[in-house]
This record gives structure tokens, C-alpha cells and sequence, in this order.
């Protein structure tokens, strides 16, 4: 077990992959700013996210891994061990474990190094667990909290699984001053694109339907959220919208900035998207969600389910789960247009009326007890 001989010691939680995955660590950090409150604890993300770690008020900043260009190759190698030697880390905790990160926390010196144990390169830490998330058994907070074994953190309280989110309104409020007179909880977020394959979201007529009946026959201020790759796709859809209804009031939100967009879910009343880091984000900001997950492994609720202290609903095809998408050789291809419109629609307006978030503290319980289950 890791015996740490000060009160203020430095951490640095490395998860250099997705969105979602690092909104996951996020419990990582809150168990050791519970445990260790005066601790100094950086996040290292992937370039992209570093505005998502910003919001988290239990982080003290955050350090960027840009693998394609600041950190490629030997000369990036240098420059990454450069800047990790420099913050003089007392505890690595490699949550997203990759060789050459491994190498660099070795190599400048960290003496305590966590990660798990199952990989060719796992003798580079020198704290190592043994499990795999590959089956999906349990939620990932679980996984990821269970790297906290070493540091003699093995028990939790609900208050631990729920990161401190709090970004700031001021700058964004100044860029988009219509977005602060629409009022709190009082419109719709919905995000009609998420990544590239569209076999694996729910379908794009589907979406354009929902809008549609929520716009014009509910009356419902409906808000299209996108980043800036998709605003000509989005622009596209609002003019069928507007031919459709010349009276349509959709309005488009398009940003890169993980910051923006979460004041906007914040402000929002519901969300409604595919599956996807921005889902695990809305509901963290206390606004309700509805999503849609395809029935493959890599994407399974076992392992990826929303988390966070509001009302969600999970749309999954009922069908076995796939190892992946097999396209026009499966048996119900295109599976989730089984889930229709009307269906969403209804469970839209169930959301809607439901004022209260629910109490948090059995959900948070479940993660706690898988813990113990790796």
C-alpha cells in the first residue's frame, strides 16, 4: 500500500481518450479531494478536453496530451517527458493506460505509478490492479475507482460519485445574449449528430419527426445543439423544419467549447441525443436526458449507463447484444428504427413534467457495490 509522507501531495489522473471516459474519471478526482484536501490534483486529457476538466472544480488544472502533433514522435516524446518532469508528481494514477505514457511516467521518475496489470507494458508501473473491462460486467466509475486500492481507498461515500460541476456563464452569456432570454428549464436541448456511423444512432428522419411534433403540435422551444463540423447539417435541418412550419421557432447552438455547450445543457430542461460523453454531462448538470444506445457490447448501459442526479430514460432495441455492427448482413439491420417517434415523443413529455430531480444515493450505492464485485 501507497504510504504518502505529506499533507499536500501531487496527483495527476492521466485519461487521454474520449469525452465520456473522462467525465468518468471524474469520481477519481472527488475520492481524493475527499481524502486528500489539501492535495494538488491535475487531470491529463487529450487536446479537445482540457475545456471539459476546466468546469470540475475539483481539479486544479489541467496538463494536454496532443499525440498528432506537440507530443509525435521522438522530439514529441522529449517535449511530453519535458513537461511531465516539470510538475515533479508524486502519484500517477493511469486510469486510460498507453505505452507511451507509461514510459514517460517511468522514465521522469514518478514513484508511485498506478495502472492496471494485464498489459505487455504493465511492469512500468509499480502499483498494478488486475481486471479487465472488456466484458462490461460492471459501470466504468467502478473500474476506475477500483485504481484507488493502492492509495488504501476502499470504501465510498455517494457524495464521492458525483464530481463538483459548475462552468461559467459570465463570457458565454456576453457571446450569445439570446440564450439568456429564453429563461431557465424552459426549452428542449436536442442533439440530432453524434460521431460518424449512423447505424449505430437512431435515425436522422426519426430525429427531424421528433423536433417536428415537439416544435409545432407541442409548442415547445426546441433548441439543435451541434459542434462546428455539424452547423451546415443542422442549418440544412432547420430550413426543412421551416418549410414544414413556417412558424417553427428551432434555433441552432453550435460550439467546440465543452464549456458552452454545458451552460447550455444547464439551462436546458431536457436532452435528447445518441449515446455519447455529452449525455453522462447533461445529466451531471441536473437536466434530464433521453438517449439511445445500439445493442453492441462496446456500448452496453451495463458499462456506459448515464450517471448523474437527474431523470434519464434509455431507448435499446430489444435484441441480443452484437460484438459489432454487421451492416446489411444482419437480421435487423438498422435496429434502432424499431424504436419509434411516438415513443419518444411520450416519454419526452413524461420527462417534462417530472420538476424534482430523484435522490442519487441507491444509484451511487450500485457503484460502490460493483466496486467491491471486480
Amino acid at each position: 500500500m501507497i504510504s504518502l509522507q505529506k499533507d499536500n501531495p501531487r496527483f495527476l489522473v492521466s485519461r487521454t481518450d474520449a469525452l465520456h471516459d473522462v467525465i468518468l474519471s471524474f469520481p477519481i478526482v472527488s475520492s481524493l479531494r475527499h481524502h486528500y484536501p489539501q492535495a494538488t490534483i491535475v487531470m491529463l486529457v487529450k487536446k479537445g478536453n482540457e475545456s471539459l476538466v476546466h468546469i470540475n472544480q475539483e481539479v486544479d488544472y489541467a496538463l494536454i496530451f496532443d499525440p498528432d502533433e506537440e507530443h509525435k514522435g521522438i522530439t514529441g516524446y522529449r517535449r511530453l517527458r519535458k513537461m511531465i518532469a516539470r510538475e515533479k508528481f508524486d502519484v500517477v494514477i493511469a486510469v486510460y493506460p498507453r505505452i507511451k505514457l507509461a514510459l514517460t511516467f517511468h522514465g521522469v521518475g514518478i514513484p508511485f505509478r498506478i495502472g492496471t496489470a494485464r498489459r505487455f507494458f504493465s511492469f512500468l508501473y509499480n502499483y498494478r490492479i488486475s481486471m479487465s473491462r472488456r466484458k462490461g460486467k460492471y459501470h466504468e466509475i467502478a473500474y476506475n475507482l477500483k485504481l484507488l486500492l493502492p492509495l488504501g481507498i476502499d470504501s465510498f461515500t455517494p457524495d464521492e460519485i458525483y464530481p463538483k460541476i459548475h462552468p461559467d456563464p459570465s463570457r458565454f452569456m456576453q457571446a450569445h445574449p439570446w440564450l439568456d432570454r429564453l429563461g431557465e428549464k424552459e426549452f428542449i436541448v436536442i442533439q440530432p449528430y453524434t460521431g460518424s456511423n449512423s447505424l449505430l444512432q437512431w435515425p436522422l428522419s426519426y430525429m427531424e419527426d421528433l423536433i417536428y411534433h415537439i416544435d409545432k403540435v407541442w409548442q415547445k422551444k426546441v433548441i439543435l445543439l451541434g459542434t462546428n463540423q455539424d452547423k451546415s447539417s443542422l442549418d440544412d435541418l432547420q430550413q426543412k423544419l421551416l418549410r414544414g412550419n413556417r412558424n417553427s421557432a428551432v434555433q441552432i447552438f453550435v460550439s467546440d467549447d465543452i464549456q458552452e455547450r454545458a451552460i447550455l445543457l444547464q439551462k436546458g430542461r431536457l436532452f435528447i441525443c445518441n449515446v455519447g460523453g455529452m449525455h453522462h454531462l447533461a445529466l451531471l448538470l441536473g437536466t434530464s436526458l433521453i438517449t439511445f444506445f445500439p445493442p453492441t457490447l462496446a456500448s452496453r448501459p451495463s458499462r456506459f449507463s448515464p450517471y448523474g442526479p437527474a431523470h434519464y430514460t434509455i431507448f435499446m432495441p430489444d435484441l441480443p447484444a452484437c460484438r459489432r455492427c454487421k451492416e446489411n448482413d444482419c437480421s435487423t439491420f438498422n435496429c434502432l428504427a424499431r424504436i419509434s417517434p411516438e415513443i419518444v415523443l411520450e416519454e419526452t413529455k413524461q420527462l417534462w413534467s417530472k420538476l424534482e430531480n430523484p435522490a442519487t444515493t441507491a444509484k451511487a450505492e450500485l457503484y460502490i457495490q460493483e466496486i467491491r464485485k471486480i
